[in-house]
Formats: structure tokens, C-alpha cells, sequence
């Protein structure tokens, strides 16, 4: 769903040739395919230990917890918010720069997702909170995450994901907003 920012009237949006399963199982990649998701320690490296919940102070070693998440099923990895910086916002420029700058999982080169790519990561079967899979995205919140897209009709708006809903919409760039930055693809 696409908000036109000024009317608040509801888009249509189309998508084309869309490389990923939006709304896919977040369990699993697909039926033969084995975990959706693995987590990713500071150094990059897959967690031996994956069936463990996130705990504030736990540890890489001992499964509780990450810096980032593979997709095995689209190849992304995903920034994992910590309980440091899980409440950080940005405008859209500030979002930028911080995506141009940032080393993560020892990555350089990461950036702001497409709004697809986001969408790939949305769980519409979340049962509360964010519609994302806490088991791997701990800290999420039920808000609008930047994408990478303006909005062309109204180029002061850029286009994102809301985590509360599970729906594509705008914001004003000069906002302050969430961001989940990505690696690889494209």
C-alpha cells in the first residue's frame, strides 16, 4: 500500500519481476532449502549456535547474541539493532551519510535497503509488535524504516516500509525516521 503524502489517498503500486518472496515463511528459505535466516557475529562469521534468543548482555558464543542476519533466500545481510542503538532515527540525508560510512559484520559498503527489499523481511504473520521475525530481528519497531527510493511525484518525500503494518508508504525526507541498513545485491 502507497500513501500519497499530500491526500493521505491511497496508490497503486505495482511490482514487477519481483526477485523476492515478499511475505515468504520467515522461518525457512523454502521448503528444501533449510533456515531463512542465520545470524552473523561482528567478525561476519555464521554463530555456531542459531537456536538461541537475543538476551541485552549475552554473548556471540553462546548464541544470545549477533550483529547481523543473512537471508539465505535473497543473499542480503541485515543490520542488527542492538539495545544501543535500536531507538537511533535520521532524516533521509543523515541516513545517507550514516549507510556511506558504516562497517558492520567487518562489511564496508552497506546502504539504505529498496523498499522491496525491505518488504522481503516483512513477516504478515507476526502475531504482535513489528511484523518482522523478532527471533532474528530483535529490537525492531513498529515504525517507518527509510528506503533508498524518492517518491518522484513529490521528491521532498522518500519512500519506505512500515513495520507496523507491513505497508510500502512515504515520508518527508526531513523526518526522522528508522533505518535497517543491508549489504550485498543490487
Amino acid at each position: 500500500m502507497l500513501l500519497n503524502p499530500q491526500t493521505g489517498n491511497l496508490l497503486t503500486l505495482l511490482l514487477l519481476c519481483l526477485p523476492i518472496a515478499v511475505g515468504a515463511d520467515s522461518a525457512r528459505a523454502s521448503e528444501d532449502d533449510g533456515p531463512r535466516f542465520t545470524k552473523l557475529g561482528a567478525n561476519g562469521n555464521a554463530l555456531v549456535i542459531q537456536d538461541r534468543d537475543w538476551v541485552d548482555r549475552g554473548k556471540e558464543n553462546e548464541g544470545t547474541q549477533w550483529r547481523c542476519v543473512r537471508d539465505n533466500a535473497t543473499g542480503l545481510t541485515w543490520e542488527v539493532k542492538t539495545r544501543e542503538n535500536w531507538r537511533e532515527v535520521y532524516n533521509f540525508a543523515r541516513a545517507t551519510a550514516h549507510a556511506r560510512n558504516a562497517t558492520i559484520c567487518g562489511l564496508p559498503e552497506w546502504r539504505i535497503p529498496s523498499s522491496l527489499e525491505l518488504l522481503s523481511i516483512v513477516d504478515q504473520g507476526a502475531p504482535s509488535g513489528p511484523k518482522i521475525d523478532k527471533h532474528f530481528f530483535n529490537h525492531a519497531r513498529e515504525a517507518f524504516y527509510w528506503s533508498s527510493e524518492v517518491y518522484a511525484p513529490y521528491p521532498a518525500f522518500a519512500v519506505g516500509v512500515h513495520f507496523g503494518s507491513g505497508a510500502v508508504t512515504t515520508a518527508n525526507q526531513s523526518g526522522r525516521n528508522n533505518l535497517r541498513l543491508v549489504h550485498g545485491g543490487r
